[in-house]
């Protein structure tokens, strides 16, 4: 977990995209990039990164994801995803 000066600088520091649009702005961010598969609101997704901006959040999986299919109800998920680049740098430490 830590703080990025500026959200469009996120991927800097954990697995995404960097096309993203609610990174797009110079505000300050908490990230969280958590490990291993998590369920989350009835999906699932491997190695996702929480980022809040604001006060408002958003859980992204950069790596592979899944959960019911919305028409079927059936297990589904994206098996061969655009897996996002490693990132240059770790995020920066809580405390100087």
């Amino acid at each position: 977990m830590g703080l990025v000066s500026h959200a469009h600088d996120v991927p800097r520091y954990a697995r995404m995209f960097g096309t993203e649009p609610e990174l797009q702005t110079d505000a300050p961010a908490w990230v969280i990039q958590l490990a291993g598969r998590i369920d989350y609101a009835g999906r699932w997704a491997d190695n996702p990164v929480c980022v809040v901006i604001g006060g408002q959040h958003w859980t992204f999986a950069p790596e592979v994801y899944g959960g019911p299919d919305a028409e079927t109800g059936q297990q589904a998920f994206n098996p061969n995803p655009s897996i996002a680049p490693d990132p240059p740098f770790r995020l920066p430490p809580l405390a100087p």
